[in-house]
């Protein structure tokens, strides 16, 4: 069945080469949705953005690790994608250093870029695995912000800055430390969709957690090797 075998090899070649791979170039982005959970009065955990590349677009879903910008429903951009194992390209956090008092660590702590990149991957991969709990999804994102905006939730010394926020503090002190801990494993790898220097206003930053290249290639593979063992079935 010929048929059978290009289904299975254009179903490989849609994973190996969606939007999870990471588009080069410039692409267009435009928000479609932030979802419905909230926590602190924002929307929070994962929205909806459709990526563009030479015309054709895709909605994927993606987390916000920029709680400096905004963006509305129907807003568009130019943005740029990259990876950790990229470089990181025109990623916009440079790293940061979370100071005592401020996110309940004991000392200060200076990421790096890579670092800070890591921590927002292990964080999202987290919360992707939790979409079920809201103040789970809700604490991880606030602690994603306040990786990349430290002194977001609390003044210089220790009183709180964000409202509706307090019962949820220990947590998000939790998560941040959680992800300065941990740098993401390797069962997946984050795409970065930053906007491209000078947009007015600028827009957010968003981050995808995807499958790494080598479960695509595992998982194209395995339905190839169906795709083969319905055909014997089919001719047998």
């Amino acid at each position: 069945m010929p048929q059978l075998r290009r289904s299975s090899a254009a179903i490989l070649l849609i994973l190996l080469f969606s939007p999870g791979s990471a588009f080069a170039g410039t692409l267009n982005v435009t928000f479609v949705s932030s979802g419905t959970m909230t926590m602190g009065g924002v929307y929070v955990g994962p929205y909806t953005i459709n990526v563009s590349n030479n015309g054709v677009g895709q909605n994927i879903t993606v987390i916000c690790d920029d709680a400096v910008d905004l963006v509305h429903n129907g807003e568009s951009w130019e943005a740029t994608s990259s990876t950790i194992a990229s470089g990181l390209a025109g990623a916009k956090w440079a790293g940061v250093t979370i100071g005592a008092n401020v996110d309940g660590n004991s000392s200060a702590v200076t990421l790096t870029k890579v670092q800070e990149y890591e921590a927002i991957q292990y964080l999202a991969q987290l919360m992707i695995a939790n979409l079920s709990n809201r103040t789970t999804v809700g604490e991880i994102q606030w602690a994603i912000w306040d990786l990349t905006d430290p002194g977001l939730i609390k003044q210089s010394n220790g009183s709180e800055k964000w409202g509706n926020l307090s019962k949820y503090l220990a947590g998000i002190d939790g998560y941040i430390q959680a992800g300065i801990n941990n740098d993401g494993g390797s069962a997946s790898q984050l795409v970065i969709y930053t906007p491209v220097p000078g947009s007015n206003p600028m827009p957010q930053e968003y981050v995808q957690v995807t499958p790494e290249p080598a479960s695509l290639t595992l998982l194209g593979c395995g339905l190839l090797v169906i795709g083969g063992l319905l055909r014997k079935k089919l001719i047998g």
